[in-house]
């Protein structure tokens, strides 16, 4: 049975955007649409274990070093952070609890979890549709886009990028991320 690595405001953030505005508890209906997701997660992948991975609180350590990164992204909805703490209690109460790290984005604590759960023969399934984590497919580490019902596995990063996982990092630094304000070469 895999572990279940769900990144919180990726899954969070989808689903509110997926909520119109005009409906009306849309509070509520994102809270039982987070639910329903992590539900549906759950019921096909299995997990022996399963965290919902948040962003620590604070600077993260990205920020601090280079001050422009994320600085073009939209700060999250007034309505969505008020919330936040009903939401990740509602996860709570099916059984998945919440993961952060002070100074720390959620990826990097997905990232570590991954690589040293793997590197002790587990299998990991991390939920997000956030292409850094394509640097970290590999024959126990299996990036699922839950929203499109998509396994992006190493032939699909091969396809779509034209690259291997081992060679994202390099993609990624030459091409650069304009969604989180790093330039290109």
């Amino acid at each position: 049975m895999p572990i279940l690595l769900i990144d919180g405001l990726n899954l969070i953030r989808r689903v509110h955007a997926g909520v119109p505005e005009v409906s009306e508890d849309r509070d509520e209906a994102v809270l039982n649409a987070c639910v329903a997701s992590v539900r549906r997660a759950l019921r096909k992948h299995q997990p022996s274990h399963a965290v919902l991975v948040m962003e620590g609180s604070g600077l993260s350590w990205r920020s601090r070093e280079y001050p422009d990164y994320k600085r073009d992204r939209l700060p999250m909805p007034n309505d969505l952070a008020a919330e936040l703490p009903k939401i990740k209690d509602a996860v709570s109460e099916i059984g998945v609890h919440e993961l952060s790290a002070a100074g720390f984005e959620a990826d990097d604590v997905i990232a570590s979890i991954a690589k040293r759960t793997s590197d002790l023969g587990f299998e990991v399934i991390i939920l997000s549709t956030d292409k850094s984590f394509c640097q970290l497919v590999s024959p126990r580490i299996t990036l699922v886009d839950h929203f499109n019902n998509i396994v992006r596995n190493r032939a699909w990063i091969q396809e779509r990028y034209g690259v291997t996982p081992e060679q994202m990092v390099d993609l990624m630094s030459l091409a650069g991320d304009s969604s989180l304000g790093i330039p290109g070469i």
